[in-house]
């Protein structure tokens, strides 16, 4: 359970093999504070891209209406011509 006004910890890896990720939480921004075990300056962000190998800490803050929200990753910088496909 999420609750308002509280700032929540995710830590947010890629440990695939090859494509790099695009994490995003519908309607939130969040800050940046570690990149690979290093603090980092803190920005805020609406995504990140997490490339192979890499591993984010962020802080989202649950300041939005109360609501189902979308915790998203996707794919990124990649065509269905180098896409992996098993048979």
């Amino acid at each position: 359970m999420v609750l308002a006004g509280k700032t929540y910890r995710f830590r947010v890896s890629n440990v695939g093999m090859t494509t790099s990720i695009n994490f995003r939480i519908q309607g939130h921004k969040f800050v940046l504070v570690e990149v690979e075990g290093t603090d980092s300056l803190q920005n805020t962000y609406d995504s990140i891209d997490v490339h192979l190998g890499q591993s984010y800490l962020v802080l989202v803050t649950a300041d939005q209406p109360p609501k189902d929200y979308y915790i998203v990753v996707s794919t990124r910088f990649t065509s269905p011509e180098n896409k992996l496909f098993y048979r």
